[in-house]
């Protein structure tokens, strides 16, 4: 039996086998060239090297932002120029490479202010120290007449968390500087100005020199005013009684 196809049919048929034959071709060339294999053995070493070039290079660039920050002094010793105290040498290491670098770095000693006369532009640069704290030291010690040991710069709230051997390492005490209360000449006002005043205690000051005229001594300001003892304590570098 013979087949007849139309021309359309026969020109569809023929297309098809070529795309047949195309996709045949193809396929194999595609199978050769993904059967190519790529050797990597000859570029180990370079890749090792380069690996190692890397590795030396970050440890420098580290070793060299730590030096930098030691080289230089803190805020506090940029505000305070202070006598160079000794210089010595550190040695960084970069790597595995052995390069060894010196660099000389300069220790500085700490030039304690005087907590009884700086100001706040003083206290601002102190580590710890910003200008809220700096404004209430000053304030609070204007009103206790001076500070008479470290312990009592926790008595300002802001202040409660310094602790004492931070102050000792930045500040000495003056206590030649401390304002004295006279008890037997101050007002009311000045008394409850004292934080460790405060107005029953300043009553019965003022009531005791009226009946009894002046007061002599701090035990005699403990029996008046019925003060307990760690009061007392508190006050006696603060009271003159001339």
């Amino acid at each position: 039996m013979r087949l007849m196809f139309s021309k359309q049919e026969r020109n569809g048929i023929i297309s098809l086998t070529i795309l047949v034959i195309v996709l045949f071709l193809f396929s194999r060339l595609y199978d050769s060239r993904s059967s190519v294999r790529y050797d990597l053995a000859a570029f180990e070493k370079e890749i090792e090297r380069f690996e190692r070039e890397q590795r030396r290079l970050a440890d420098s660039v580290a070793a060299a932002k730590a030096a930098s920050r030691s080289s230089f002094p803190s805020h506090y010793e940029q505000q305070y120029p202070q006598k160079e105290k000794f210089k010595s040498s550190s040695v960084a290491n970069s790597g595995d490479t052995g390069f060894r670098r010196r660099q000389n770095i300069i220790r500085y000693e700490i030039v304690k202010l005087d907590i009884n006369s700086c100001d706040s532009a003083d206290l601002v640069v102190v580590p710890q120290f910003g200008a809220k704290r700096a404004s209430k030291l000053v304030e609070y010690r204007s009103k206790l007449g001076g500070f008479h040991d470290f312990e009592q710069v926790r008595e300002v709230f802001v202040l409660q968390n310094v602790e004492t051997s931070h102050l000792e390492k930045y500040f000495y005490i003056d206590r030649g500087k401390i304002r004295k209360l006279h008890i037997n000449t101050a007002s009311y006002k000045e008394l409850v100005s004292h934080p460790y005043f405060d107005a029953y205690l300043a009553k019965m000051i003022l009531n005791y020199r009226d009946k009894h005229g002046k007061i002599n001594s701090l035990d005699e300001l403990r029996k008046c005013t019925n003060a307990y003892p760690e009061l007392i304590v508190k006050l006696s570098p603060y009271v003159a009684f001339d």
